[in-house]
């Protein structure tokens, strides 16, 4: 470190020939050429740089220092500003007192299960839906499936029976863990109706002239659709310009008849393969109610029973 200094303090004082010395009569500095024994007051010459390249060069390394020290307030300043946002919830929430068992063997019964996790604390609750089996040697058809929940009455007997997760029973090795689920609320869409019972061969016009002749104008229409084979299945989705719209929409059509011209085009092969005949035009009485959406809530009481 010492050397360093040195080397610094020699490349401030010297510059090639020329070595900047301290004149204590004058109490000024001046500039003597070692090479050529001539000396000079003016540090252009010598190539030193003046006091006010110096100034200069102080006045833009304190500008740099600013722009450091402003950029690092404006970094402090977002990492706060994320440090304010809410967290992530997640929308999986762990019931205490419930842990589901997957991957028992196929003879065990909830009995079987009650005998068995009993040992860990008392039982409230078993449940778990049935199936069709390939298996056609199984009374009537069906199997209880390989995943069980259990809600205990503590949480100290659900934490016991977490401690199970890995056994092995019938030679299969359970997995015992904490049961979660989601929780779901309604959320109202000021802006939009749900019609049910509307004719599967009813079109967007015919939806929209049904609304039209109460007085109500749509805005856009959404069909709902089945999962399996992509069809109408007879609810759609109404939007209108304003919250008051859709309001007035359920006042006046709920419970009215809505008239579906048919479709004029085939709806497919019919018997032998020939083409089916066009639709006629049929009406239906059609529910309009307020519409709403679920939402995870983000926080639950427990799982319902």
């Amino acid at each position: 470190e010492e050397e360093s200094e040195e080397e610094e303090e020699e490349e401030v004082t010297q510059i090639g020939p020329w070595e900047k010395l301290w004149n204590e009569e004058y109490e000024t500095y001046y500039y003597n050429n070692t090479e050529t024994s001539t000396s000079t007051w003016d540090p252009s010459e010598a190539g030193f740089p003046t006091d006010e390249e110096v100034a200069a060069k102080a006045a833009a390394k304190e500008a740099r220092a600013a722009a450091r020290a402003e950029a690092r307030a404006a970094r402090a300043a977002e990492a706060e500003a994320d440090d304010d946002e809410p967290e992530f919830v997640s929308p999986y929430h762990f019931t205490p007192c419930t842990v589901s068992i997957s991957n028992l063997p196929d003879a065990v019964t909830d009995d079987d299960v009650a005998n068995y996790f009993g040992q860990c604390g008392p039982i409230s609750k078993i449940w778990r839906q049935t199936f069709d089996s390939d298996d056609p040697t199984l009374s009537g058809g069906r199997r209880p499936p390989r995943r069980v929940n259990i809600t205990f009455a503590s949480e100290d007997a659900a934490t016991a029976a977490v401690w199970c997760n890995g056994v092995e029973w019938s030679g299969r090795e359970m997995r015992v863990m904490r049961s979660k689920h989601k929780t779901y609320e309604s959320v109202a869409q000021p802006d939009k109706v749900c019609v049910r019972g509307v004719p599967v061969t009813a079109t967007h016009q015919d939806i929209e002239d049904f609304f039209s002749e109460s007085g109500c104008l749509v805005q856009s229409i959404q069909k709902k659709r089945k999962d399996d084979d992509g069809l109408f299945n007879g609810m759609a989705i109404v939007t209108f310009a304003t919250a008051s719209a859709a309001t007035q929409a359920v006042a006046k059509c709920h419970d009215k008849w809505l008239r579906a011209s048919g479709n004029s085009r085939p709806q497919g092969k019919g018997k032998d393969g020939v083409l089916a005949a066009a639709s006629k035009p049929v009406s239906a009485q059609v529910s309009v109610e307020p519409s709403s959406v679920r939402r995870w809530t983000g926080a639950t009481s427990g799982r319902p029973a």
